[in-house]
C-alpha cells in the first residue's frame, strides 16, 4: 500500500471531512449575508423607511377614482385609487398615487394629507394614512 498505514488514512479521511465542512460553512456564511443584504435593500425601498428618514410636508389630494371587480363567486370587490400632490422642499412639485382597498374611501378631493418623501428622491413618497 505505498508506505502508507491505516492511521495515515483515517488524518487523510478526517482532513477531507474538516475541508468539506470548512467549505460548506463558509457557503452558509455567504448566504446568511446575501440575505441580509437583500432585506437591507428591501427596508431601504419600504415605507417604514421613507416615514423614519423622510421629510414631512402637506398633499393635496387631486383625484379619486373607484374600482370595482366582480370575482368568480359574485362577490363586487370595490377599492380606490388616490392621487396626490405636494411641493419639496425646492418647490418642485411631485406627485403620486396609493390604493385603498375597501368599500368606503374617506379620501376626497382638495383634502389636504401628510406625505413623507425622501429629500434625494422626492418620486420615493408615502401618504400617512
Amino acid at each position: 500500500m505505498g508506505g502508507y498505514t491505516e492511521f495515515d488514512y483515517r488524518l487523510l479521511a478526517i482532513a477531507l471531512l474538516f475541508r468539506t465542512l470548512h467549505q460548506n460553512i463558509m457557503a452558509i456564511f455567504l448566504l446568511i449575508i446575501a440575505i441580509i443584504i437583500i432585506c437591507f435593500i428591501l427596508y431601504l425601498s419600504s415605507d417604514g423607511y421613507i416615514f423614519d428618514k423622510g421629510r414631512k410636508t402637506e398633499g393635496i389630494i387631486t383625484d379619486v377614482q373607484s374600482r370595482s371587480q366582480t370575482d368568480q363567486y359574485g362577490k363586487v370587490h370595490v377599492s380606490y385609487i388616490v392621487s396626490y400632490r405636494f411641493n419639496d422642499s425646492e418647490d418642485r412639485v411631485w406627485r403620486g398615487k396609493f390604493t385603498v382597498k375597501s368599500s368606503t374611501c374617506r379620501f376626497k378631493e382638495e383634502d389636504t394629507v401628510t406625505v413623507y418623501y425622501l429629500p434625494d428622491k422626492p418620486y420615493k413618497n408615502v401618504v400617512s394614512r
